[in-house]
């Protein structure tokens, strides 16, 4: 009679709840994880994926919380970026270079934007030694390797200064009249050229593409090296 009365009671509180029969199988969950789920109208499985996309969430907030404020895990530290080397001066190219020439070399004071490089080669006539002289050529080229403007010099007496020993100065290097500009060359033979003789140096300068105003300037601010 008393268990009557008790399983009784079991099938009036489960009516009450919405519970699941006591009396049934409930496989392969746990009687009381069944009645959470029953309860709230929820499936067994969708309340363990809930419970398991809670505990990923708390566990990602937990590992946010961790982190030190305002620092990129993934940024090098400045210790690990590497650094540009510095290319040497023009001045610095130049005097590389001077222990094997025979005469004064030179530099601008002004160059239009480029990037610069300098060599020596032989080239001409060197009247002092005989035979070939030995040139130092700086040359400006552009973002893309085009040449824009060239710098040549050698010893007095070779190169146009050999080629045309009696030519009237037609052009101004600064304020003075002793340049020699020769126009209308066409850009694949070098463009315009103006040179002259400064102490025991000859100085050509010529380009492609620059008018022989720019010309002129490159040429009026050319100093002998320091």
């Amino acid at each position: 009679m008393t268990d009557q009365a008790s399983t009784s009671e079991e099938h009036d509180v489960a009516e009450l709840l919405h519970l699941p029969d006591p009396n049934l199988v409930v496989p392969p969950y746990s009687q009381v994880e069944a009645r959470v789920g029953s309860a709230h109208g929820i499936s067994p499985m969708a309340a363990l994926v809930a419970l398991t996309l809670f505990i990923v969430v708390a566990t990602a907030l937990s590992l946010l919380r961790g982190a030190p404020a305002g620092r990129d895990v993934l940024a090098p530290s400045p210790s690990t970026l590497p650094t540009a080397t510095p290319r040497p001066s023009l001045k610095a190219l130049v005097r590389a270079e001077a222990a094997s020439l025979n005469f004064q070399p030179l530099v601008p004071g002004y160059l239009p934007d480029g990037l610069t490089s300098v060599s020596t080669r032989s080239g001409g006539r060197d009247p002092s030694r005989g035979g070939e002289a030995r040139l130092l050529q700086i040359e400006l080229s552009d973002q893309t390797g085009s040449v824009v403007a060239v710098i040549l010099e050698g010893p007095a007496g070779c190169c146009l200064d050999y080629a045309r020993p009696n030519a009237t100065p037609n052009a101004s290097i600064g304020a003075r009249p002793i340049g020699h500009l020769i126009d209308g060359i066409a850009p694949a033979q070098g463009g315009p050229i103006i040179w002259w003789v400064e102490g025991n140096t000859y100085i050509a300068v010529s380009s492609p593409g620059l008018a022989s105003s720019e010309l002129l300037r490159i040429a009026a601010s050319i100093q002998p090296l320091p």
